[in-house]
């Protein structure tokens, strides 16, 4: 079985549905250190964007807050833009 960071990388593997990871290209991220984005519960029990940098960090920094969830995953990452 291929590990998680394995597969982030890996074009041709398939997550299952309930991750929802995008990795986020090297030229986005301060250090230029392979990082992604994914969906995961906050302290108070919100679903929000988090990004994990280095891609080894299992220390989120999440860039929504609230008392609401994101809702219908992650669309995408335009790199030109620097936006998810």
């Amino acid at each position: 079985m291929q590990s998680l960071l394995g597969c982030l990388f890996d074009i041709d593997c398939q997550t299952s549905q309930e991750q929802n990871i995008h990795r986020v290209p090297a030229s986005l991220v301060e250090g230029g250190k392979d990082a992604y984005l994914d969906i995961v519960p906050t302290k108070e029990g919100f679903n929000h964007i988090a990004l994990f940098s280095p891609a080894s960090s299992g220390d989120p920094h999440f860039l929504t807050s609230g008392k609401w969830e994101v809702t219908g995953g992650i669309q995408g990452i335009d790199a030109q833009k620097g936006i998810v």
